[in-house]
């Protein structure tokens, strides 16, 4: 947004604050993005401060649109600052159908440049947690876990959502600030014990400092002090979520180089989100590995899908349904046996399980594929029913070759279904149930396996569900 003077060709200083050249706010604009773009694109990389590491966060601009007017004002006024408003989000992006790109896939970050300026206050980020995440949404009627009011002012589309709204009278170091106080408040709400380990302590030279946040560093206490010499001991750049990794003498220099800068922390704040676990970070804990902590920034909504934790998947509550690809971590021979080496389409987990999109109208984000006899998933399973209770067992299922597919379950390796039998052969993303009923389980944690005995199908997802007395 562009408000512009009566000349046509500068900014409107009453409206803007700025009376800068059109042309060169424009440009301005452009090689910010450009410049954001890289900075979390690289701060994506695990370790990549020191390893040449693969992204976990890819961009590309679906589209730029330009107004060269003032932005549209709401009644939603701060609370710690009375008198001062939200920009009109809902209008903003109604304006633009913002579902349209959102639910086409085609956009799932919003960066909206303009000022902050008389009764106008931008948000940092904002969030519209989609529908298809709606069993996780923490308000009523919406979900949001951005760095805001968390308010309902955003439409809400199939699929989740980001906005984060720029001053392009600031600089990249803002911008970078905006994105870390997302991935903060984000983590917070995935599993907040956990992230808290990744931040605490810092600032304290009596002792062993982990990572920090985006306004403090592992060295300092104070706030916005990312130039600050003072040294302590941190072992950030090898954080272990179980006790300590390796711990070295850390101060401004070691994420600045020879010269620390006053430039709103930016190489502090890329080195820091270098440090947050990503792409095959291999971190051991609770007997699994970590998953990569990006995808929830990356796509929230698959994210979830896949459950709503940092560390490793906890318990199925049953009676309860759950996703085949949320089986238990732990990799090769724990969580899983495979015997092809790599996820064949690529998505959902970054294993040797095959995991690709669904297309079910029951739900779900992604289903597991390319089965071959031998394999199984194995799911820690809660049960809260009194011991001696029965259960359904239900599979979701797919195949499209013919013949007789079978399957059985275990828990804690005892066979308790026998064969499970379906022949449907009408298409990969063609599902139907298949149940199996009378398994008994006592109350309490129990692992199931669900184990291949032919090859040729797929499964969405699972359930065991109470039978009556």
């Amino acid at each position: 947004y562009f408000p512009l003077d009566a000349s046509g060709t500068k900014l409107d200083p009453a409206i803007t604050g700025m009376n800068d050249d059109l042309a060169f706010m424009q440009a301005k604009v452009d090689s910010l993005t450009r410049q954001g773009i890289d900075s979390m694109t690289n701060g994506s990389r695990y370790h990549g401060h020191t390893l040449p590491t693969q992204p976990s966060s890819e961009y590309v601009v679906a589209d730029t649109i330009e107004f060269l007017e003032p932005i549209p004002v709401s009644t939603n006024e701060i609370p710690r600052n009375p008198g001062i408003f939200r920009p009109d989000y809902r209008q903003i992006l109604s304006r633009v159908n913002i579902c349209d790109a959102v639910d086409q896939g085609r956009v799932s970050q919003v960066w909206l440049w303009g000022y902050h300026y008389g009764n106008l206050e931008p948000a940092e980020s904002n969030m519209a947690m989609g529908i298809k995440s709606q069993p996780f949404w923490n308000y009523g009627s919406y979900g949001d876990v951005s760095n805001s009011e968390q308010i309902d002012d955003m439409p809400t589309c199939l699929n989740t959502y980001t906005l984060y709204n720029y001053n392009y009278g600031r600089q990249l170091g803002e911008l970078l600030e905006d994105h870390g106080h997302h991935i903060e408040s984000v983590m917070r709400f995935v599993e907040l014990p956990l992230w808290e380990t990744f931040v605490r302590p810092y600032g304290d030279p009596s002792t062993i400092n982990r990572c920090g946040w985006t306004h403090s560093p592992p060295n300092t206490p104070s706030e916005y002090d990312w130039w600050n010499e003072a040294d302590v001991q941190s072992d950030c750049e090898d954080w272990k979520p179980e006790g300590f990794g390796q711990v070295r003498t850390v101060d401004c220099h070691t994420w600045y180089g020879p010269t620390c800068l006053d430039n709103g922390g930016i190489e502090f704040k890329i080195w820091w989100m270098q440090n947050i676990p990503g792409l095959a970070n291999q971190l051991l804990f609770r007997g699994g590995v970590l998953r990569n902590w990006w995808e929830f920034y990356e796509d929230f909504d698959a994210a979830l899908a896949l459950g709503k934790y940092l560390g490793v998947p906890p318990p199925v509550p049953v009676p309860g349904r759950w996703e085949a690809e949320a089986y238990k971590a732990g990799g090769e021979g724990i969580g899983y046996h495979d015997t092809t080496v790599g996820n064949t389409a690529g998505v959902g987990r970054f294993d040797d399980v095959d995991i690709e999109l669904t297309a079910d109208i029951q739900g779900g984000y992604y289903n597991v594929g390319w089965t071959d006899v031998g394999e199984w998933l194995a799911y820690d399973v809660d049960s809260q029913l009194p011991s001696g209770s029965r259960y359904t067992f239900t599979a979701r299922v797919s195949s499209g070759v013919p013949g007789t597919k079978v399957f059985h379950v275990t828990v804690d390796g005892l066979d308790v279904t026998g064969p499970i039998l379906f022949t449907d052969a009408s298409g990969w993303q063609s599902w139907q149930d298949v149940q199996v009923t009378g398994i008994v389980l006592s109350s309490g944690p129990h692992e199931l396996r669900v184990i291949m005995d032919t090859p040729g199908f797929g499964f969405n997802y699972f359930a065991l569900t109470a039978e009556s007395p």
